[in-house]
């Protein structure tokens, strides 16, 4: 390990005021430790984690702190990429696009393309226009072929999914579904997941893909989201309501609905409510409108 990591744990240690006993005592002698710590030997990495899971200091919080409590390289591509988009900013876009290729180019590291990828989907949609074929697929097959996804997968598939067609989509997210169970406890990659399930299900109802928006609500349901996660919580609420009135249980459907928008309301999400009330309203009206050419052609 590096050498900076042993000082960074003397000071985390410090700073919470335990001592080298209290810290190695079972896992490693305290000399070794404090020989560590002077950056004159290394540990290993089973013995660093337990040392860190005594301090009560997460593997995320040390990587943070090690960094100069500076984000990592990934967080700040993706807020580079965010404030660009939000900015309509297409040559920022344009930049990070490029340099990430430039960087698959020297290393090789299949990351870098997807993340030059990433950038340029961004960038199209703010231009209205389609990403390449060939770049969607490459994409869609990286993703098919990681065995076990994590952060990253989960970072670059949710910031792309707007790329792909619908049937792409329903497979790449139910490979999310089966391929993040190992990491399912780690905080982020739960809200994650969570945002990409809810988006899925928003694809198949634009699309009318009526069973597969039952499959994500379903597994939504039994992903047990906590009592805080109220945008979520009520985001999924709503889209139950549309499946139904999609279904044609117009009055379940509309009740489902309305609850999702009170609650809306109730927290202050005042734009947010009113543009799901149009919504719902607005589908309400084509199913009627459905309903009466069905009717008048029996």
């Amino acid at each position: 390990m590096e050498q900076k990591y042993g000082y960074v744990l003397r000071r985390l240690r410090e700073e919470k005021g335990y001592s080298l006993r209290q810290v190695s005592n079972g896992i490693l002698s305290t000399s070794f430790l404090s020989k560590f710590e002077r950056g004159e030997s290394n540990i290993s990495l089973s013995h660093f984690i337990k040392i860190i899971e005594r301090m009560n200091i997460s593997l995320d919080e040390f990587i943070f702190a090690a960094n100069e409590y500076k984000p990592s390289e990934l967080d700040r591509l993706m807020a580079d990429i965010a404030t660009a988009y939000q900015r309509n900013n297409t040559s920022k876009l344009t930049l990070i696009k490029n340099k990430e290729y430039e960087k698959w180019e020297e290393y090789g590291l299949n990351a870098y393309l997807c993340n030059s990828i990433m950038a340029e989907a961004k960038l199209l949609d703010l231009q209205k226009k389609e990403i390449e074929k060939k770049k969607r697929e490459y994409l869609a097959n990286y993703l098919f072929n990681i065995e076990l996804w994590g952060n990253y997968e989960l970072v670059i598939y949710a910031n792309s999914l707007t790329i792909f067609p619908p049937s792409t989509v329903i497979a790449l997210s139910k490979e999310v579904v089966k391929k993040t169970s190992m990491y399912k406890l780690v905080h982020k990659n739960f809200l994650q997941t969570l945002a990409i399930l809810i988006n899925t299900t928003i694809v198949c109802l634009e699309n009318n893909l009526l069973n597969d928006a039952l499959y994500f609500i379903l597994t939504l349901e039994n992903m047990h989201m906590a009592e805080n996660l109220f945008y979520e919580r009520t985001l999924l609420l709503f889209l139950k309501g549309i499946y139904e009135i999609k279904k044609g249980n117009i009055p379940e459907g509309e009740s489902l609905c309305r609850k999702a928008i009170d609650t809306m309301y109730t927290i202050g999400s005042e734009d947010l409510a009113i543009s799901h009330e149009e919504y719902v309203n607005e589908m309400i009206q084509l199913k009627k409108e459905e309903s009466v050419i069905i009717d008048s052609t029996i």
